[in-house]
């Protein structure tokens, strides 16, 4: 077995942690993503491609100021378009 000194140890662990979260962020998001799409799909009815790929390339923070709008919002354009 291959002796790993202290650094290597050490970098792997960071290398570790940065990777899981991220993964741990990648899921929250992918989590708002759906929880957004069953509430405009419930609202509105079914999303044309267009706003499904606007869904899919959204930041965390876009999607939660979006989670707000639905309350409010009367279409789906109205959704997009405030």
């Amino acid at each position: 077995m291959r002796y790993v000194n202290c650094f290597e140890r050490y970098y792997s662990a960071k290398a570790l942690e940065t990777g899981l979260k991220q993964g741990l962020e990648l899921g929250q998001q992918q989590g708002e993503v759906m929880l957004l799409r069953k509430l405009l799909e419930t609202k509105f009815g079914a999303l044309s491609p267009n706003d499904e790929r606007r869904l899919q390339q959204a930041d965390s923070e876009q999607l939660l100021s979006w989670v707000v709008r639905i309350l409010s919002a009367q279409s789906l354009q109205d959704f997009f378009q405030k």
